[in-house]
């Protein structure tokens, strides 16, 4: 049985895959994952903030998410943390 973590807006977190919007990032692959606040002027303004979720996937660093709702980024981001938390350890 699979465990849904986050399942809203064209996003779907599970155990073992972040899909969004028909792209899917197995979580087995993501590594060195940040957030990047909005900053600058225009986010001081609170005009165009936009919060980033940044990943290693297969050695590149990549954009894996993006929103203009703290909100909803920020259950996103717990979604994939608990998602990822919840994988047993990978053996090399």
């Amino acid at each position: 049985m699979t465990t849904v973590y986050y399942d809203r807006g064209g996003i779907r977190i599970t155990e073992r895959c972040m899909e969004l919007h028909g792209q899917c990032y197995p979580l087995a692959e993501l590594s060195r994952i940040e957030v990047s606040p909005p900053s600058g002027v225009l986010a001081f303004l609170r005009i165009r903030r936009v919060w980033e979720l940044w990943a290693e996937h297969r050695g590149v660093v990549t954009l894996i998410f993006t929103s203009r709702s703290e909100r909803i980024f920020g259950q996103v981001r717990r979604a994939l943390m608990r998602a990822r938390e919840a994988r047993p350890p990978q053996h090399v």
